[in-house]
């Protein structure tokens, strides 16, 4: 029935079309209806947003109220491209379900690409005005986003807008609206458009457009439900949709005396290394920073006993904040214990009681991923016992556990047949996929709550056996989102890839490798993200020639170098490679651990060269960033700076030089340098005419005053003492008041990044 609408749609598109080019103007439309495809809810009524902000192991909270409308809107275009139509009957999520998670992360997504920054000199822009003005004006730049969405809608793409209502700098940004355009009409004669959008305020209605003049008369804008006028607005603008929210990151490791794991445990986009000593019974993160491995110790868990003793331990997001975490299950008193780092230490609290379940490490089969989609880590196993599935959800202090299934009629699933946890249909929530060698079948398990339903999605008689030890990897390798599944066949030395449709595996040849031998015979293969364009790659060893190959997806095939043999004489049957982003560049780095030394070498993706990493920390502080003009010169830029590493319990001099004479200024101090009120840092600051000025610090502290007359600022900070504040990083930049310079009266400094020291 939902394909038989689309392509009724399609096809009434196309008609009106056909018709629009003998009437005069052009028109497009594409296949969404927001009676469809937007969210059955209204944004209306704003939603309780609840915000925090931990300081020295305390925490300050408050409760402000938002509009969700670019959240809706992403996720209304998420559920279009994945085809995954939410139920019409889904109410309005309370605070803090998985419904309200997902769309409060979509919210923040949509506010990234739309910036404050952005909205904020946007609702400061005259209706009209001369080109000189250093704000155009609405008549002057709405022309300018009016051809970006025509481009996007005209490439068969949806263009989500910002509607700007409100005028002048102190408005609130958030009157401002979020909207999804689907179609337009545009008639050149008189430079007329109709905007057909989805409008969160207004579920299910179809007939809500933006009307609007381009080309030569004065902008007039106008928001309109049929022939009835809504609101009159003052401008528009486009803003860009970030389709993959979440970039999955892969990592792998191989088993020795330290279990070692590849974790972005601080949130900050790139990859720390958390590894477990069993014989200190403590865990340890290892911080890359520009070519040097800082260790530092997460804490002592030896009232737990022994860890490394086989029970399972999972790894992941379970409250959803950005930030990995690591679990495990403790036979001693039947819990899962959870360990967030708090910046320095990995505190530990029990999220599940599980005891009647009797012991989960006995080795059943066990997954931590996100099954439900809300952006929280779950926990999955399957006990051979009696056929049963049980996820534990998490609501991001606990584990929920719920009976998800049984598949007693498949008999034991645990014998070996490849099986596999993955997302085939790219809406968020793992499934797991398992082919049954009796009859060559293969069945999927989607999630739909809580609940497990299986489906057979295909056959391949025609591949023999394939739970002969044969390779299989799984991925994102055509960047649609989706997994793919690829196994490489020995008999042949052919890969082949697996794309799920709406209801089968559809089977392709990915490419061949007959050059280099059989595959199959124990060398190691790893899976990532190598040169950063959201598609899967394959990486492994050749003892043959003693070259590194990474086959890179170009999403029909892999392309395979060798980058450089330089480790030719390495042991590829004992190395230990682990895949993560160390740098937070969105490419994964390749990084070997030499045993028994301890001794790191790391390939980072996009050069050819391997590199030893040093061990030993970076100093305490440093500078990063430039200041922008001010009054003094037009060149000049601020420099503050630490005369030593702050410590803790002492008094701390943070100067700031070459200001404007006898200028207010204030001392910014953030635990924060990677987001400001939900937006990414650093923030370019031109768009509220503060040219080539940026915003590096999340300023969770100010402290103002004057700088004297050869324009010098010393601000005098002391620090508390408080063992929760040691290894956190704090970040500082200063700014101050320039009128007169440029439209926005205010230049900002370079930053610091120190850390806390006893």
């Amino acid at each position: 029935m939902k394909t038989h609408a689309a392509l009724m749609l399609t096809l009434a598109a196309s008609l009106a079309n056909t018709a629009s080019a003998q009437e005069g103007f052009e028109e497009r439309i594409l296949p969404f209806r927001p009676s469809i495809h937007g969210m059955p809810f209204t944004n209306g009524g704003g939603w309780n947003v609840p915000l925090q902000i931990k300081v020295g192991g305390k925490t300050f909270g408050w409760t402000v109220e938002w509009g969700f409308c670019g959240g809706l809107c992403y996720l209304a275009a998420d559920d279009y491209y994945t085809s995954n139509w939410r139920p019409r009957t889904d109410p309005k999520p309370p605070t803090h379900s998985g419904l309200w998670d997902l769309l409060y992360k979509r919210q923040v997504d949509s506010l990234n690409q739309a910036g404050w920054a952005k909205i904020y000199y946007w609702q400061q822009r005259p209706l009209s005005g001369s080109a000189t003005n250093p704000i155009h004006s609405m008549r002057q730049a709405v022309p300018g986003e009016w051809g970006m969405i025509k481009d996007k809608i005209d490439a068969g793409e949806l263009a989500q807008v910002c509607e700007i209502s409100v005028y002048g700098a102190n408005e609130n940004p958030g009157k401002n609206h979020q909207t999804l355009a689907y179609g337009y009409r545009h008639f050149p004669s008189t430079g007329r458009v109709e905007l057909n959008i989805y409008d969160p305020n207004y579920p299910n209605a179809d007939d809500i457009f933006l009307e609007f003049f381009v080309g030569g008369r004065e902008t007039k804008l106008v928001k309109r439900r049929n022939a009835t006028k809504i609101r009159d607005l003052r401008g528009l603008f486009y803003v860009p949709y970030d389709r993959t929210p979440t970039r999955r990151r892969f990592w792998a490791n191989k088993d020795d005396s330290r279990p070692t794991w590849m974790l972005d445990t601080d949130g900050d986009g790139a990859d720390e290394i958390l590894r477990y000593d069993p014989r200190g019974r403590l865990f340890e993160i290892g911080d890359y920073r520009r070519g040097r491995l800082c260790w530092r110790s997460a804490g002592s868990t030896a009232h737990f006993g022994q860890l490394w003793d086989g029970r399972p331990m999972f790894t992941g997001d379970f409250d959803g904040d950005g930030r990995e975490e690591i679990a495990f299950y403790y036979p001693g008193d039947g819990n899962v214990w959870l360990g967030r780092s708090n910046g320095s230490m990995l505190e530990w609290k029990r999220i599940s009681a599980i005891a009647h379940f009797g012991n989960i490490g006995d080795g059943r089969p066990l997954w931590s991923e996100d099954f439900d989609g809300d952006g929280k880590t779950d926990v999955l196993f399957y006990y051979p016992g009696d056929h049963s599935w049980w996820l534990g959800r998490s609501t991001g202090e606990k584990l929920e556990w719920t009976l998800a299934g049984n598949t007693a009629g498949f008999g034991n699933l645990d014998d070996g047949r490849p099986m596999f946890v993955l997302d085939v249909d790219g809406d968020r929530r793992q499934d797991v996929l398992f082919n049954y060698p009796g009859d060559h079948n293969w069945w999927l398990g989607r999630f739909s709550g809580t609940t497990l339903h299986w489906t057979r999605v295909g056959n391949t008689a025609g591949f023999g056996r394939l739970d002969d030890g044969r390779r299989f990897f799984h991925g994102d390798f055509d960047r649609d989102r989706r997994d793919e599944l690829v196994f490489y066949s020995p008999g042949d030395q052919k890969w082949w890839i697996a794309d799920f449709g709406r209801t089968t595996l559809n089977w392709r040849l990915l490419c061949n490798t007959n050059g280099f031998g059989t595959m199959n015979d124990g060398r190691l293969f790893h899976v990532g993200d190598f040169d950063g364009d959201d598609r899967a790659d394959v990486y492994f060893y050749s003892a043959i020639d003693g070259h590194h190959w990474i086959g890179s997806s170009d999403g029909a095939t892999l392309h395979w170098s060798a980058p450089n043999p330089s480790f030719a004489n390495y042991g590829w049957q004992t190395e230990e490679l682990m895949i993560g982003d160390l740098d937070g560049d969105g490419k994964d780095d390749l990084l070997h651990a030499e045993h028994p030394f301890g001794n790191y070498t790391q390939r980072r993706s996009g050069t050819s060269a391997w590199t030893y990493v040093a061990p030993g920390c970076l100093p305490s502080f440093r500078s990063f960033g430039y200041g922008c003009p001010g009054r003094v010169a037009t060149l000049q830029h601020y420099a503050v700076n630490l005369s030593s590493g702050p410590k803790l319990g002492t008094t701390n001099n943070f100067k700031l030089q070459g200001a404007s004479p006898n200028t207010a200024v204030s001392l910014y101090l953030g635990l924060n340098r990677d987001e400001w009120a939900g937006y990414r840092l650093p923030l370019d600051l031109s768009m509220l005419g503060a040219k080539g000025c940026t915003l590096y610090v999340d300023p969770l502290l100010r402290f103002g005053g004057v700088s004297d007359a050869y324009g010098v600022r010393s601000t005098y900070v002391t620090l508390p003492i408080d063992s929760s504040l040691v290894g956190l990083r704090l970040y500082s930049q200063y700014v101050s008041h320039e009128p007169g310079v440029q439209a926005w009266p205010f230049s900002y400094s370079n930053a610091v990044e120190s850390v806390l020291e006893l």
